[in-house]
């Protein structure tokens, strides 16, 4: 039997672009009504998508009264998205504070900041999903994305202890990992790394397989649809890899050594 949404709703972070975007329009198209919070919102702004509708709502991550300011009049939430999110690419030496920090600010801490608003939201109902989105990086440290891996090591360490706590309130916690996708984020993606850098040559060759493989990775939609069918799940599973060959890489990871790993890695990027 084909499953209602019409009173379900669903509130998405960074919703302005890329799998964020395409996450938005999955679930209206499904019945939601979706809140999709980002920076450049037009606040207010209302459109209907087939028999779901999504509402923009203007929302910085990093600033708790925006977030607030963002959740006004919203009572009810199905299901929390975190896909507000960054990218830096630069040696661990050599990265400046104010880029690590920001990396940190919006992927990590800026969930943080939102579950602290929305959960008590979804506590009262007892019933409701969040989603964490890690990545591929939150499994295996990649050379020269350190601190986006260290974000998303750091929301995978979160999202498991968030998900014990909150089972007893009836809200579920899911981890998706996304690998490589074909999204604006990539132009998006700031390098940090200065001319005079010793590691500057190795950081430019990276930085270019890494582009190329999210050029020809996944489209922004079909990871969308890896959403969608977890939040189906009555019991969703703690993470989920998106793609056959993720799937594969995190299997992997339980069963090789560190120091196999490490060399699989360089082999590919380095």
């Amino acid at each position: 039997m084909k499953r209602d949404f019409k009173d379900c709703v669903a509130v998405v972070t960074g919703g302005g672009s890329g799998i964020g975007l395409a996450v938005v329009k999955e679930f209206a198209i499904r019945g939601y009504y979706v809140y999709s919070l980002f920076r450049r919102a037009k606040n207010g702004q209302i459109t209907k998508l087939n028999s779901g509708t999504v509402e923009e709502r203007t929302c910085d991550v990093t600033d708790e009264n925006s977030i607030k300011n963002s959740l006004v009049g919203i009572d009810r939430i199905d299901v929390l998205i975190h896909l507000a999110g960054s990218g830096i690419c630069g040696s661990a030496e050599a990265t400046k504070d104010e880029d690590v920090r920001f990396q940190m600010d919006v992927n990590f801490f800026g969930t943080v900041n939102v579950n602290r608003i929305a959960l008590p939201i979804m506590r009262k109902r007892r019933k409701g999903l969040v989603i964490i989105t890690s990545s591929v990086g939150g499994v295996y440290p990649l050379p020269f994305q350190g601190f986006y891996s260290a974000s998303k090591f750091a929301l995978e360490g979160y999202g498991g202890a968030l998900k014990m706590e909150t089972e007893k309130f009836g809200i579920n916690v899911c981890i998706i990992q996304p690998g490589d996708a074909a999204t604006p984020f990539t132009a998006m993606r700031k390098t940090t790394e200065s001319a005079l850098s010793p590691y500057k040559e190795m950081c430019d060759k990276t930085l270019g397989i890494i582009e190329k493989d999210e050029k020809h990775g996944y489209s922004a939609e079909r990871v969308a649809k890896v959403y969608f069918k977890t939040s189906l799940k009555k019991h969703p599973p703690c993470t989920v890899a998106v793609g056959f060959k993720y799937k594969v890489l995190v299997f992997l990871k339980r069963i090789f050594p560190v120091r196999t790993a490490y060399f699989v890695l360089k082999k590919m990027y380095l």
